[in-house]
């Protein structure tokens, strides 16, 4: 998850117009919020529970979204996501690795 929001944070330096105008980084910018999305559905209900802050499902429906409904995609909402990086970096950085690292 931290290799992925840092990227996403590099993508925010980047700015919107480069977001919008560079097919790659668009594709990129979008997998790696599908990863996200995917690392948060494999996070424990009692981990979400620990840390409401994290936006546990709406990462996750993301991912799910972006997968099965692509041409749909809203790359303003995507700009959108990508600056409230900053927000997302500061609450999973409370997320202790011991509570999501498998047994």
């Amino acid at each position: 998850m931290q290799e992925s929001v840092k990227l996403l944070l590099d993508v925010r330096k980047l700015g919107r117009d480069r977001l919008f105008g560079d097919s790659v980084v668009r594709d990129a910018t979008i997998r790696r919020l599908e990863v996200l999305g995917e690392a948060a559905g494999h996070v424990s209900d009692a981990v979400r529970r620990r840390y409401p802050e994290v936006p546990w499902r709406r990462m996750r429906g993301f991912a799910s979204f972006a997968k099965h409904e692509y041409w749909r995609l809203d790359f303003q909402r995507i700009w959108t996501i990508v600056d409230e990086m900053p927000a997302l970096e500061r609450a999973l950085s409370r997320v202790r690795v011991r509570d999501v690292a498998p047994a």
